[in-house]
Formats: C-alpha cells, structure tokens, sequence
C-alpha cells in the first residue's frame, strides 16, 4: 500500500510537470501566433504606403514583459496582482534592462499588451493549477505518513506481544 501511495505522488508530480510544459507550449504557440498575424499586418500597411499610427513596443520591451510575469512572485508582497499591471514600467530603462534580451523586430503597443494579456492569464492558470496539484499531493503525502505510522505501530505492537510471549 505504501508503495502505492508512492508511485502515486510520483506520477501526480510527472503529471504536473507535463502539464506545465503543454500550458507553455501553447502559450508560445498563440504568441507566434499574434506576433505573425501583426507583422502581416504592418507588411501590409507598409506596401499600401500608409503609415502606422500605434505607438511601438520593442521585442526587448515585449521580453521584458514576459520576463518580468514568469519571473517568480516576491515572496515578501502579500499582494497576489501583477505588481506592474499596467505595463507602464517597460518605459523605465534601469528597470527594462534588468529584464531585456537581445533586440529584435518592433510591435504594436496594442499587441503588446494582447501578448501581456495572455501571458497574465496562462500565470493564472498554471498558479491555479499548481495549487490544486499540490493540494493533491500533500493529501497522498498524509495518507502516505500516516500509513506508515499505522505500519510502525503494527510492528511494534507484534514485538510487544513477542515479548510477553517469551517472558511469561
């Protein structure tokens, strides 16, 4: 039984991680997506000799945000919101440099914050699915321990008898 209760936790923990890889995989997958569909975009315009109204986001500025979302929470907030919500503090360069990769090509700021919406959201969701994990686990982990007590309590309890049997 304990054995069991083992390989279970082990194949919930696999479980998590496998599902961890998927929600980021398609998360990557609808960025490509949008980041496609607004460079199409723009080609479009350019050859129609219009110009491009939007404000820009570099792709430094884009990784920065993404950056900046998976990165892990500061234990020491208590407050579980996004701790630049509005996306305002891309515009500050100390802070973006401690964010940014290597330059690339340029987006839309309504893409920008599309991409920054969907990146909340995917955190959200695997925050949450995460915490329901673990609540799964720590549960086997219990019934685990506390098999293992009632396991320890039987070998005891027989060694006890042992004892009397001999001694009396």
């Amino acid at each position: 039984r304990e054995a069991t209760l083992v390989q279970t936790i082990d194949n919930l923990a696999a479980q998590n991680e496998a599902t961890k890889r998927l929600q980021i995989h398609l998360a990557i997958q609808e960025r490509e997506r949008i980041l496609a569909a607004e460079r199409a975009r723009v080609c479009a315009a350019k050859e129609k000799g219009g110009k491009e109204s939007s404000q820009y986001v570099t792709a430094e500025e884009m990784d920065a945000i993404h950056s900046r979302l998976v990165a892990r929470p500061d234990p020491k907030k208590q407050n579980r919101d996004f701790e630049y919500r509005g996306g305002e503090w891309i515009r500050d360069p100390e802070e973006r440099e401690k964010w940014k990769r290597a330059k690339g090509d340029e987006l839309g700021h309504g893409v920008a914050e599309k991409l920054m919406a969907l990146t909340a959201e995917a955190a959200a969701k695997m925050k949450v699915h995460e915490q329901q994990s673990n609540s799964v686990v720590e549960g086997k982990k219990r019934a685990l321990e506390s098999e293992r007590r009632r396991i320890a309590a039987l070998g005891v309890t027989a060694e006890e008898e042992s004892d009397k049997t001999r001694l009396g």
